[in-house]
């Protein structure tokens, strides 16, 4: 799923997507840090000094705890994208350290192309929310506007 534009110059890239991808990996590298930082403590471990590990093992994880959050979201449920699930996606990191052959480039480029079509750009970095831009389901959006207003009834 390449766009178009990703296909020609940086020039051609909207400038809302290019802080959009920037912002996306800052979230991706804490994601990971804070991952990594609750595993080696619950291993009982502490760091002496800085570890050096795989690109492909850093970027299958943070493919797995973006997927993770797509999923605690519920988003693409309905979808015909056939990700894999986070826990996958995690345990694909950790067998990368030992099988060299595990590339992440497909379901990298998957995932990041599902991003620049799916939802807004300037939504988290404006709204501080993740906001999808995809078909919706009306079954669904009327279930939540019934939860809404039984909630705003009740209160």
């Amino acid at each position: 799923m390449a766009l178009p534009f990703l296909l020609g110059s940086l020039d051609e890239v909207p400038p809302e997507l290019i802080a959009s991808a920037k912002l996306e990996a800052e979230r991706d590298a804490v994601n990971v840090h804070c991952f990594l930082e609750h595993y080696s403590a619950c291993l009982g471990k502490k760091l002496k000094k800085p570890l050096r590990l795989p690109k492909r093992f850093l970027t299958f994880l943070a493919l797995g705890l973006r997927l993770l959050i797509y999923e605690k979201k519920h988003f693409f449920e309905d979808s015909d994208f056939a990700l894999p699930s986070s826990e996958e996606v995690v345990r694909m990191a950790f067998r990368s350290l030992s099988d060299k052959s595990l590339n992440p480039d497909s379901l990298k480029e998957k995932i990041y192309g599902i991003d620049c079509d799916q939802f807004a750009w300037d939504a988290q970095r404006e709204l501080k929310a993740d906001i999808t831009i995809s078909d919706f389901n009306e079954e669904l959006l009327l279930e939540a506007v019934a939860d809404l207003l039984s909630n705003l009834t009740t209160n």
